[in-house]
């Protein structure tokens, strides 16, 4: 009986043995990125992080940029559990609530480092140039304004408030504010990065809507 369920076990054992090396040839990236910066990011450093070979990296990623892609997609897995969370915490509270409640509940489940911001910078310059990141990317931000669409109609809702353009508008411009704002903090060093979000982003939101329910 043993014999018989051997092979069965054996490709399991290598499945789990794959992903287990490749996770951590991706927290070895990571922890590199962070420490060091992207550019640091090579095969050599990756490999000696995590314990491996060059061989092994070569049998789990095509290259660096392979790599980064598949980075890229486990940071976004992350930021897309994290929406969830927010949205929640902000459907979960009931009752009225401020642009500026608002904002700061699902900023505050967003990560904000500098790692992810390096990651996704590149993968940006990235899009631009192979095809595979630029799918990845695109999947990526459609899932971003689904999220905020939904979040967001909600909230103006129980803001009391209407928007004087469309959801997909107000998404978008509220996305870029996002974007811009969390540029603007790690390349000006600004520490205050998070309350200038949540300020912008609130006034982004008040600008583009206007109170459901005019005093006649």
């Amino acid at each position: 009986m043993a014999s018989r369920e051997e092979p069965a076990q054996a490709p399991r054992r290598q499945t789990r043995r794959r992903e287990e090396t490749r996770r951590r040839m991706l927290d070895a990236a990571a922890q590199i990125v962070e420490e060091l910066g992207l550019t640091a990011a090579t095969v050599e450093r990756v490999c000696a992080r995590a314990g491996y070979t060059r061989g092994a990296f070569y049998s789990n990623f095509e290259s660096m940029d392979d790599l980064l892609i598949a980075l890229f997609e486990r940071h976004a897995e992350l930021v897309a559990a994290r929406l969830t969370e927010g949205f929640g915490a902000v459907e979960a509270d009931g009752g009225p609530v401020t642009a500026d409640q608002v904002v700061e509940r699902v900023l505050r489940t967003l990560p904000l480092s500098r790692q992810w911001f390096q990651v996704s910078t590149e993968m940006m310059a990235q899009a631009l140039r192979r095809s595979e990141a630029a799918t990845v990317l695109a999947q990526h931000r459609s899932r971003m304004r689904g999220f905020l669409a939904a979040c967001l109609s909600s909230a103006i809702q129980r803001m009391g408030r209407t928007p004087t353009t469309s959801v997909a508008d107000l998404t978008e411009a509220v996305l870029a504010m996002y974007e811009g704002t969390l540029a603007q903090a790690h390349l000006d060093g600004n520490d205050a990065g998070h309350d200038r979000q949540v300020r912008f982003i609130a006034i982004t939101i008040l600008a583009m809507t206007e109170p459901a329910h005019r005093p006649s």
